[in-house]
Order: C-alpha cells, then sequence, then structure tokens
C-alpha cells in the first residue's frame, strides 16, 4: 500500500486503504443495496432497496466464483442484482485518472500511471499541465505533478481542466 494519502480531510496518519483504490483508479467492488462498483472497463451499482437486492440477489443462479474476473466479458444485465451501469471509455478512464491522481498529497506520477492505463497521459494533457503549472496551480515535484499547497481550496477549479 503506498504512503501517499489523499488530499480531501485526512490525517497523515490516517490513509484510508479503501479511499486509496478510489484516488489510484483501481477496481474496487461494493456489495449491498446501493453499493458502487468499478471493474475492467464497467462502473455499476446494485439496486437501492434492500429488500429488492436481496430478492434478486437470491434469483441469481450463477455458481461461478470466478464471474467477476471475466466481468467484462459477461452480458452485465443478466446480473439480477444490478440496476444501471456505465462503460468506461480510453477518455473518461484518463480523465478519472488525472484529477483522481490530483486528489493525492503527493500528486500523480504522469508516467506510471500512463503505463497503467495505457495512454499518455502527458501528450493527451500537455497543454492543460502545461497551463496549470504557469500559474502556479500545479508543481513538479520528485517526479509527481501534484496541486500546490495555495490550490488545495480551489483544487475542484484544477480538476475541471481534465475533464471532457
Amino acid at each position: 500500500m503506498p504512503t501517499t494519502k489523499y488530499l480531501i480531510g485526512e490525517r497523515p496518519d490516517h490513509a484510508s486503504r479503501h479511499n486509496m483504490a478510489y484516488w489510484l483508479n483501481h477496481p474496487y467492488v461494493g456489495v449491498g443495496p446501493g453499493a458502487h462498483s468499478r471493474l475492467g472497463d464497467y462502473r455499476f451499482w446494485t439496486v437501492d432497496s434492500p429488500r429488492t437486492y436481496i430478492e434478486s440477489a437470491a434469483s441469481w443462479s450463477d455458481s461461478d466464483p470466478n464471474c467477476f474476473e471475466k466481468f467484462a466479458d459477461q452480458e452485465i444485465d443478466s446480473i439480477p442484482t444490478i440496476a444501471g451501469y456505465e462503460h468506461i471509455s480510453p477518455e473518461l478512464r484518463a480523465s478519472e485518472t488525472m484529477f483522481l491522481g490530483l486528489r493525492l498529497l503527493d500528486g500523480i506520477n504522469i508516467a506510471e500511471m500512463s503505463h497503467a492505463i495505457a495512454t499518455d497521459l502527458g501528450a493527451l494533457y500537455k497543454t492543460e499541465i502545461a497551463e496549470s503549472l504557469s500559474l502556479g496551480l500545479l508543481e513538479e515535484h520528485n517526479g509527481l505533478l501534484r496541486l500546490t499547497k495555495n490550490t488545495y481550496l480551489i483544487a475542484n477549479q484544477v480538476f475541471t481542466k481534465f475533464i471532457d
């Protein structure tokens, strides 16, 4: 587990593994009514009603314990507890990787994350990064791109540069 702390309201000695999965744009599985998950190229959420969730789960006949390993290949609509889903395009994954990574106090390693998502983030966001650096919104430190301390309170304004 990285020692990086996330930005929003976290004490430096209490990094949450749960939240780090979001900030590092890793897959995660939510279980239960109203839970959200991201596996492969899909983000999905379950039905909100506990009663409907229990009834739907009871009707699920898939007994393959590895069903989520091949999740992207499944017909998502056949999973009865899922209320909705979205396909995560390469563009959306790049955008989310940038603004989630910038929520980290240490920032984002552009080269490492580019490799992880098979998209050159430095090239894709060259203009946005250069502009943000010149305006003092972002800084480079030890190979990481991060918010400057002066921008913590307006971080969402910086993140919008990376949202299409």
